[in-house]
């Protein structure tokens, strides 16, 4: 079979349709994880589009490892069928042409310094908030991977990466909110080796 020219996104098709658009992003996002760091998925309901994906990996050999391992996998009754896609995600040319401003870099070294001085001692209990600090995400990291990852908990409004790499704000409704995807997605593996922390945002 003939899979493409391998780039970064993965073409998936032959998915059940039947499936709801926000759960078969997730599982989508649950299976193809493993394999390296998902930035994007697009899945579409519009009636050409239907029972396919657009999976978008950070780097090329994590999309070739999981095409070749995914290849005929059945999911939801239907066996997959994979291939690179013909156009790279939007995600990639648009990480590929942005470089931050400089007055962008020192906010996010100031913002991180700040952090650093309020964080409490350890054993002290934190008091819950409607934003969650996230850490140690990789670096390359962006605002359609973290809504792929917190959307799925209801609450959820908005993410913010900082510039400087690793860091994210991630908004909810009110701390309940917060409170769920907190501890549904703590230590949860954005890689299969690094572990995200989560924390309550100090105002």
């Amino acid at each position: 079979m003939f899979d493409g020219t391998p780039c970064h996104t993965l073409y998936v098709k032959n998915l059940n349709d039947k499936i709801k658009k926000i759960e078969l992003t997730r599982q989508l996002y649950a299976m193809f994880s493993t394999y390296g760091m998902v930035l994007d998925i697009m899945v579409s309901k519009a009636p050409k589009l239907r029972g396919q994906a657009f999976i978008t990996y950070k780097d090329i050999s994590d999309a070739a490892n999981a095409l070749k391992r995914m290849q005929g996998f059945p999911f939801y009754e239907k066996a997959m069928m994979i291939s690179f896609a013909k156009r790279e995600s939007h995600v990639i040319t648009q990480a590929k042409k942005y470089v931050p401003p400089k007055d962008e870099r020192t906010l996010a070294k100031e913002t991180n310094a700040k952090l650093a001085a309020k964080k409490k001692p350890a054993g002290d209990e934190e008091e819950p908030a409607a934003t969650i600090y996230v850490e140690n995400l990789p670096d390359e990291a962006n605002e359609s991977m973290l809504n792929l990852l917190f959307s799925q908990f209801p609450g959820f409004k908005k993410s913010r990466p900082i510039p400087a790499g690793g860091k994210a704000f991630v908004e909810f409704a009110d701390p309940g909110a917060a409170t769920s995807a907190k501890d549904a997605l703590q230590g949860f593996k954005v890689t299969p080796d690094r572990p995200i922390k989560l924390t309550y945002a100090k105002n």
